[in-house]
């Protein structure tokens, strides 16, 4: 298991549990998200808000679990890049997942752009064709905005972590 060997590289077996739990979460996620386009249509079908059905409260629950789910990603970086400090080979896969990470989780977290004194509250995203969920935020070192979807970063976390396992 690739979170176990990541861990030995970080010594940190609660690092391993972190990792673990989020791919759970993950899986969860993704199975809301396949949902997600047939309530959105419905929705945009209806007229009535009396019709909404209950699982209308998807996309907003979908929303909140991806937002909790980048902040526990965010931690695990943060606890791998301590542990590994100093270890190039270790952190160089994970600098530009890192980085984006730094660009959602401030404004997500603080209402602000990290490193700048400027409020700033990410745009929720929701793809009405696939459910992938997602936020557009402001990117201080393009000073541009751009989009970024939690699948995006779980794949990237992937990526990252074969890159190191050489997998």
């Amino acid at each position: 298991d690739a979170s176990y060997k990541l861990s030995g590289w970080a010594g940190d077996f609660a690092l391993v549990m972190d990792i673990q739990d989020l791919g759970r979460a993950e899986v969860h996620l993704l199975r809301i998200e396949e949902r997600l386009p047939a309530i959105i249509k419905r929705q945009r079908a209806l007229t009535d808000e009396a019709s909404f059905a209950a699982d209308d409260m998807l996309p907003n629950e979908v929303m909140a679990l991806s937002r909790l789910w980048l902040f526990g990603l965010y931690e695990s970086m943060r606890t791998y890049k301590s542990a590994v400090k100093g270890n190039a080979r270790a952190w160089t896969p994970f600098v530009g997942l890192n980085r984006v990470l730094n660009v959602v989780r401030a404004p997500l977290a603080k209402h602000a752009v990290a490193g700048r004194a400027m409020e700033h509250t990410p745009g929720l995203l929701v793809q009405p064709d696939t459910g992938r969920v997602g936020w557009n935020v402001f990117d201080p070192q393009t000073n541009t905005y751009r989009q970024v979807f939690r699948i995006a970063l779980a794949d990237e976390l992937l990526s990252a972590t074969s890159t190191l396992l050489g997998a």
